[in-house]
């Protein structure tokens, strides 16, 4: 006790003359450990609320919707084509077959269509909205109020009924659709379909129905319509969802079952209980990910250990060597300062709890973006603990190194008080050391992956120390790449400025560690702007291949096409277009299928392969399907501007080539480019389809770059026999004529409208969805980033007082050798930024090469994104050095330079 005692008093009194030494490194772990307890915070904050919705989900204890209900697919129930699809709604005898169980159960129960695809625009007597897709519910506002009391917000405790009266075109609409079109109670808005105009009577909570399950109301709203005025707006109001809730006595999984077994074919059945054990599993998972995404960050953290412990050590050399001398052996040495380290560990654990908890408000904000839901802030004590307990254990471990450091003084030191000897440890010993280190973070991550349940914990073991050895090998090789790129950038020209000079001689005296944070600055600068670089080039590369494959911004898909000859629905479509302003130019694109049988007389030896749907039936070619196989677009346009591609060969089809029986390949189209195609060439091709196969031949009259497009073949309108397989008329409008135009074709019944806008608004929402989580990860990340930069700019301030000292003994004002300091740290923070961002580009410009045939590194829309890494790199490196330069200069020199 006597020695636990004596070790306990010894740590506490050197970390506290320690002073802003130990401030740092408990900053550093704290920093780390606060990621871990908001990222862990968040993962059982996603879990809470995934499991306590899901009955607000459903909408009741047990939903039944009839067709697909897939929300990725929700597009294609496109209003119009539910009549003429019979399983895409309930039948009267389905019903009364449903909801006869249901009264048997004493259950209540609401009809109502869930329509997606409906487009819906502010207008007033000046203005005209841009038309925006929602989900729109066809419902009976009272018996949808009863089975799940809706949410309302404006007017506020008003009943969904009083709000939707029949027969008066009344519209009630969700908080993020009024939000984002600006849209307020009394505002007129016309629905696609037709040209009534309807008045919205009230706002609801967008979780009413957003979410997860319905991300097109996530994304963009809903609204709800009486039932009544179905028929004005050419929707249908034929049922298809049934949402029931029984008594708290009844068996919801038995019921489901039963209901299930009478409700008809292509019907899902969902109840909450299930669903709810669904979204555990899911939520699981992902808690488990946060927890390992946090560890990673409390590594980085433990990385500021070591070096804050190793220069303790050097610079208590002399200090140890006095203890050996009187008697301490290397294992009271290694005891003090283990002691030293798990005290550091504790402090910094239990400051980054308060602050990880503090943090969880910033984490929630992610993970509502990726639940599309609100995430109430709370507070769970097994993350505090959970963030104590591993900051203690990655402290201990990372501290190992600098107590063997200690270990190596030798007692000799104390003869030679004015030459400092640096103790290294031995390569078997450092190789030990890693050991230790990799599998300690190995068996945690095994530990949290298996959810620390038995049956999945060695292989989640075995995972976890390989997933580590890796991972610390390519931080390795990270580590040499920096730490030659910090030699090279030390020894470039100062071009006869003193103060570069110096900055730049500062960066290689401690190599290692400025490549450690380097390291660190880059990877979080990768993270973070990749996934903006990302999204945008997709985003782009989207818009570009269907601006010039399609030949427009505005996209017409006739439902005549679908079923009947789509020569019936172009005169109605153009004789709207006709009466609209802005329309620069129209194209009609059929979409066939062709199968590539000879070139020039010699046959296309292709492969034939059986295709069958996921029930185990062959598709509509009967189960032989070709890999010769693959479509062309034949078109009519009047666009001056509109290609096929990049010609490398021949020449590009023209008006004049309608009806002719010509054909522009892209040069990878047939097998992949196993055959090569060349123009002039003649190709036999049979057509595939619902019809009866026909042969003709083709002359190939040019051939397009394959990375300039995604379409294979392309040819005139009038080229080939029987019906296509689909037809799409593209409109090119002015941007000033556009929101007039879309609301003026989305009011065809025979048509379904979507503009390029609104294709790039789904990407960016999706991705903004999916990179939530790694946002989070990534920003939490730059955060214990920012704590060891600090920490190492301290670290490496306090080490040269001597020669800052010397900088003002000759006459340098403080106001230079901060100067000299801020210079060196920004340069570190730019190289960081600049090879984290440049990694970025690199990718960019690789994805937009095979997507577009053009080099784009930086997207235009990713700039300011990059104008703010850059700036948050600069602030990391400023703020560290104004924290750590300003005590040292607030010394006297005489003080600085009798420092050892």
């Amino acid at each position: 006790m006597t020695q636990l005692i004596f070790d306990l008093q010894y740590a506490i009194r050197n970390l506290r003359r320690g002073g802003l030494w130990t401030v740092f490194a408990v900053i550093c772990i704290g920093a780390g450990v606060s990621s871990l307890v908001a990222l862990r915070s968040l993962g059982l904050a996603i879990g809470d609320t995934l499991t306590e919705s899901t009955r607000d989900t459903l909408g009741g204890d047990i939903s039944i919707a009839r067709g697909d209900d897939n929300p990725l697919t929700a597009l294609i129930n496109i209003p119009g084509l539910a009549r003429a699809d019979e399983t895409a709604v309930f039948s009267q005898e389905n019903i009364q077959d449903l909801t006869a169980y249901i009264d048997e159960l004493n259950g209540q129960y609401t009809l109502f269509h869930e329509a997606a695809g409906v487009q819906i625009a502010a207008v007033d007597a000046v203005t005209v909205g841009r038309p925006q897709f929602m989900g729109a519910f066809l419902i009976d506002p009272a018996s949808y109020d009863s089975i799940d009391p809706v949410n309302v917000l404006e007017p506020p405790d008003t009943p969904l009924a009083d709000l939707l009266p029949p027969g008066e075109n009344a519209i009630v609409v969700s908080e993020n659709f009024a939000q984002s079109q600006k849209v307020e109670i009394g505002d007129t808005v016309q629905i696609s379909g037709g040209e009534a105009r309807y008045t919205v009577r009230g706002i609801i909570a967008s979780s009413e129905e957003a979410g997860l399950a319905d991300l097109i109301s996530a994304f963009f709203g809903f609204a709800y319509i009486h039932q009544a005025d179905a028929a004005a707006l050419g929707l249908d109001p034929t049922p298809n969802r049934i949402n029931a809730s029984f008594p708290p006595d009844t068996d919801i999984i038995r019921a489901a079952g039963r209901l299930d077994r009478i409700a008809p074919s292509n019907t899902s059945v969902r109840n909450y209980i299930s669903l709810r054990e669904n979204l555990a599993e899911v939520s699981d998972v992902l808690d488990r990910l946060m927890s390992v995404a946090g560890l990673g960050a409390l590594i980085i953290g433990g990385l500021g250990i070591i070096n804050t412990m190793l220069v303790m050590v050097r610079r208590r050399t002399l200090e140890i060597a006095t203890l050996k001398t009187m008697g301490l052996r290397g294992g009271a040495i290694a005891r003090l300062f283990f002691t030293e380290a798990l005290l550091l560990g504790l402090m910094g654990s239990l400051f980054g709890i308060v602050l990880g908890v503090a943090l969880s408000g910033l984490a929630n904000g992610f993970g509502e973006v990726l639940l599309q839901q609100d995430i109430a802030f709370r507070f769970y004590p097994q993350s505090t603990l959970y963030g104590l307990g591993l900051g203690m254990a990655v402290t201990a471990v990372f501290g190992v190194l600098p107590i063997l450091t200690a270990t190596k003084v030798r007692p000799a030191e104390v003869m030679r008080p004015n030459e400092v000897h640096v103790p290294v440890v031995g390569v078997l010993q450092g190789i030990g050391v890693l050991i230790l280190v990799i599998v300690t973070i190995g068996v945690m991550v095994g530990a949290i992956l298996a959810g620390f349940q038995n049956d999945n914990l060695i292989w989640a073991m075995l995972v976890g120390l390989i997933g580590t050895t890796v991972g610390f090998a390519i931080l390795g090789v990270l580590l040499l790449i920096m730490w030659v790129i910090v030699w090279i950038v030390s020894r470039l020209p100062a071009f006869g400025n003193t103060d570069l000079q110096l900055a730049l001689r500062n960066m290689t005296s401690r190599r290692w560690r400025t490549a450690t944070t380097l390291v660190l600055l880059v990877g979080g600068m990768y993270a973070l702007s990749s996934i903006t670089f990302a999204a945008q080039s997709a985003r782009d590369i989207l818009g570009f291949q269907l601006s010039n494959t399609l030949g427009g911004n505005v996209l017409i898909f006739p439902f005549a096409s679908v079923f009947i000859n789509p020569d019936l629905a172009d005169p109605i479509i153009n004789r709207r277009l006709d009466t609209l302003e802005g329309i620069e130019s129209r194209t009609r694109s059929d979409v066939y299928l062709i199968e590539a049988l000879a070139l020039d007389g010699v046959e296309i030896d292709a492969e034939v392969i059986e295709i069958e749907d996921g029930n185990g039936n062959n598709n509509d070619f009967q189960g032989d399907f070709s890999t010769a196989i693959f479509p062309i677009l034949a078109r009519r346009t009047n666009n001056p501007n509109l290609v096929s591609g990049t010609i490398i060969e021949g020449r590009d089809l023209t008006p004049e080539d309608e009806g002719k029986p010509y054909i522009v390949l892209r040069q990878d189209a047939i097998l992949e480019g196993a055959v090569e195609v060349h123009a002039g060439q003649t190709l036999l091709v049979q057509t595939r389809g619902s019809e009866r196969p026909r042969q003709l031949e083709l002359e190939v009259i040019g051939v397009v770059n394959a990375t300039f497009t995604t379409v294979p073949a392309f040819t005139t309108i009038g080229t080939l026999p029987g019906r296509p397989q689909g037809t799409i008329t593209t409109a090119q409008v002015n941007d000033e004529s556009l929101n007039a135009a879309l609301l003026g074709l989305s009011s065809l019944p025979t048509a379904f409208i979507l503009d390029l806008t609104f294709i790039d608004n789904f990407i960016q929402r999706i991705v903004a969805q999916l990179s939530a989580l790694p946002n989070a990860v990534g920003v939490l990340s730059l955060f214990a980033v920012a704590a060891i930069m600090a920490n190492g700019v301290l670290l490496a301030t306090l080490e040269r007082r001597k020669q800052i000292g010397v900088l003002r003994a000759i006459g340098l004002k403080s106001r230079r050798v901060l100067g000299i300091l801020l210079l060196e740290n920004s340069i570190i923070a730019l190289l960081g930024a600049g090879i984290g961002i440049g990694l970025s580009a690199l990718n960019s410009a690789l994805f937009s090469y095979i997507g577009i045939g053009e080099i784009i590194a930086i997207p235009f829309g990713s700039i300011p994104t990059v104008i703010a890494l850059v700036g948050a790199a600069l602030a990391i490196a400023w703020a560290s050095t104004f924290a750590s330069a300003n005590v040292v200069q607030g010394e006297s020199v005489t003080t600085v330079l009798r420092y050892d």
